[in-house]
């Protein structure tokens, strides 16, 4: 495999950068630049010194050395830190990967790790999501992941599926071996039910997730005028969306973003929602009927708590109900209560809170993008059709068969796709005794 360079830290000029080295010709590479003997390098060591190309110095610099496989990518590796120059750094790559290196490709030094088992797929999907973080909620989620306690807790599952599916194989195939217990359907059933009980729970975790990394998408309605530009304009601290007393001055979507106890908030303002025979203005109000389909919560605005006209749009869907305009009104009303101009939104802001609260300890190291959904998804549907082929038949070949694809979905999770269950079976069995 080639020895691949890049830069580490943004491309921009500053105080210093970081220039990653990696793969089997490292060292030999390093040694010409630095001039420095590396070949007793054994552990992780701190050089200070001149990074030459020929006799020409090109800077002085710090070189972190790690011996694989004690490196991030299990790989020979060198991290030059060096004066953030763009000129400085253009001439170190230059003079790497005239000596041998090659150009590394987005994403190529998790990918080693990857592939030399430093990490598994879902840590790997980690270290983007820290990058890409926009909340401490997301970051903690992610940082959680990148330590494993994810990937121990599917691999817990993982293992107990894996245990079924030995004694399962063994019963199949080794039927003479009297020392290996002989499952029944009476067996297995109180195993799978569990089964499904755990992928029930990563299910809802994983909603969780996948808000915590991607924030809530809050779709604010109500009739023309009732206060809802006025309100993403509250929420976001700046004047967005326009705002007017003429009925219909919203006929788009206008998007904006907060982050509400650690929690980002997409917020999107529509097209107040009424009958009209202004063709651009029913444009809009279509519009906002589209995207509630995407909704994960819906503020509905009332001007009085008698309106119920839009109740029709929150069947089966997360919303508050808020009256606004308290400015110039008060009411005895048990509804929440803002006033959007004079920026009293905090009762709002807190049943958000009461209503989506993921600071909870236990809400970190969440599966949380549609793949793993996707999977476990799959798993438990698998999962359901064992325990119909358990009703419905004796043959364990079938039962055997389907558990099989569960265990395939769960290696997919955590990247491990090259696994074939019946070369374990040796492993935990001396059937050949």
């Amino acid at each position: 495999m080639s020895t691949i360079v890049a830069l580490a830290t943004p491309p921009l000029t500053s105080a210093l950068a970081i220039i990653r080295l990696s793969g089997e010709d490292a060292y030999s590479i390093a040694q010409k630049v630095l001039k420095k003997d590396l070949t007793n390098i054994t552990q992780k060591t701190i050089l200070f010194g001149g990074f030459y190309s020929q006799n020409e110095s090109i800077d002085d610099v710090i070189s972190l050395i790690y011996k694989g496989p004690k490196s991030f990518t299990g790989e020979d590796t060198i991290e030059f830190i060096c004066h953030g120059s763009l000129l400085i750094i253009q001439q170190i790559i230059s003079t790497l990967i005239s000596l041998g290196a090659v150009q590394a490709e987005r994403g190529e030094f998790s990918l080693r790790a990857y592939l030399n088992n430093k990490i598994d797929l879902l840590q790997a999907e980690a270290i983007n999501d820290i990058i890409q973080s926009q909340t401490t909620l997301s970051k903690n989620n992610a940082l959680a992941i990148l330590k494993g306690t994810l990937s121990t807790k599917i691999n817990i599952i993982r293992e107990e599926i894996r245990s079924l599916l030995t004694l399962l194989e063994t019963n199949i195939d080794y039927p003479e071996y009297y020392d290996i217990k002989q499952l029944t359907q009476k067996d297995i059933k109180p195993i799978i039910d569990n089964l499904i009980l755990e992928l029930t729970e990563l299910i809802s975790e994983n909603k969780k997730g996948i808000l915590i990394t991607n924030g809530l998408k809050v779709v604010i309605i109500g009739k023309p005028n009732v206060g809802k530009s006025t309100l993403l304009n509250a929420l976001i601290q700046e004047d967005k969306a326009i705002v007017s007393s003429i009925p219909g001055t919203t006929r788009d979507i206008v998007e904006g973003k907060v982050i509400v106890n650690g929690l980002l908030l997409n917020l999107f303002d529509t097209a107040g929602i009424h009958l009209t025979n202004d063709e651009i203005e029913d444009i809009g109000i279509n519009k906002a009927k589209e995207i509630l389909n995407k909704a994960d919560l819906i503020i509905y605005i009332l001007e009085n708590d008698n309106d119920n006209e839009l109740d029709y749009l929150l069947t089966n869907r997360e919303y508050i109900k808020v009256l606004n305009k308290t400015d110039i009104k008060k009411s005895q009303s048990n509804l929440i209560q803002i006033s959007a101009l004079t920026k009293n939104i905090e009762p709002l802001i807190n049943e958000i809170k009461k209503k989506f609260n993921l600071l909870d300890s236990n809400n970190v190291g969440l599966l949380n993008n549609t793949r793993h959904l996707g999977l476990i998804n799959k798993a438990y549907l698998s999962l359901i059709e064992v325990k119909k082929l358990l009703a419905e038949t004796e043959y364990l070949d079938l039962i055997t068969q389907e558990l099989n694809n569960t265990y395939t979905y769960f290696n997919e999770l955590i990247g491990n796709i090259n696994v074939d269950i019946s070369k374990e079976i040796f492993s935990s069995f001396c059937v050949g005794k």
